[in-house]
């Protein structure tokens, strides 16, 4: 910029009409050649940046192609109509053939095409959890085989069921068992002269009906887990009151609780210990 100036200025001082021509050629010569280095340098990065930038996208590309060719799942692209327009081989494995252009209902007839719903279909012997994603563009179908959870799940269940059928008939003989010991202790007494010998048959009557009581109760309900204390509290209390025969109105206040027999049996035993005191019922008064 300088040196335009002071060229200008000198040239217009010698009045040197020649020498302003040659250098306004010469100016103008330098101004083009300037513009174009800068403009080829700028056009240059840029286009670099776009090469950069598609390689980039090139290979991102290709890693999602590959990623979607090989997921252990069935993978479907559908456009906003519901059309597959892409799959992954593992789409046509599960459906025996082309899935392309095909809608949900031709895949099978109870697939609906719900965002964010998940479905199970049955597909020859395999059972495919389906969910589909809103994506840009269309809808993303995800197939996949949980066939061996499936499997899982219901040798799960039956051992379950098996589990439960074998403690069933365990509570059930225990039951009977402990019937048969109180039959056999309830004999015992009637023979027994001495009084406190007695006694303690009749004490141990009536721990072994307590844990009767709770198999009884475990057997009627179907649950071979858990106990509710509030109906085991109730026959208890009605056993006890045959047992003593005690008319006292004793209301009892039991809250619904579901225990292990762990823990519902020595509370039985407490209230065992207790109800003479409640009732104000004697001792010398038990048959």
């Amino acid at each position: 910029m300088v040196w335009i100036l002071v060229s200008d200025y000198k040239a217009y001082l010698n009045g040197n009409v020649s020498l302003i021509f040659e250098l306004s050629v010469l100016k103008g010569s330098m101004f083009i050649i300037l513009t174009s280095l800068l403009l080829y340098a700028l056009l240059r990065t840029y286009l670099v940046s776009l090469m950069e930038r598609e390689d980039s996208l090139r290979a991102s590309e290709e890693k999602f192609r590959t990623l979607f060719m090989e997921l252990s799942v069935g993978l479907a692209l559908f456009d906003e109509n519901w059309v597959i327009v892409e799959s992954n081989p593992l789409m046509e494995e599960i459906f025996n053939g082309p899935v392309i252009s095909k809608v949900p209902g031709e895949l099978d007839g109870g697939l609906l095409p719900e965002p964010g719903r998940e479905s199970l279909i049955r597909r020859d012997s395999r059972w495919i959890r389906v969910r589909f994603q809103k994506i840009r563009g269309g809808f993303l179908g995800i197939f996949e085989d949980v066939t061996d959870i499936k499997r899982s799940e219901e040798a799960a269940r039956e051992s379950l069921e098996r589990n439960r059928a074998l403690l069933a008939e365990l509570h059930h003989r225990v039951k009977n068992s402990l019937q048969l010991i109180l039959s056999l202790i309830n004999l015992q007494s009637y023979r027994l002269s001495d009084k406190e010998a007695a006694e303690a048959m009749r004490s141990l009557q009536r721990r072994i009906k307590s844990i009767a009581i709770i198999h009884e109760i475990l057997l009627s309900r179907g649950d071979v887990d858990v106990v509710d204390f509030r109906d085991y509290t109730l026959r208890l209390t009605s056993y006890l009151k045959d047992l003593y025969r005690s008319d006292a109105g004793i209301m009892v206040d039991v809250p619904e609780l579901a225990l292990n027999i762990e823990t519902a049996i020595p509370l039985g035993i407490i209230w065992m210990n207790l109800y003479p005191t409640a009732s104000g019922t004697s001792l010398k008064e038990e048959r």
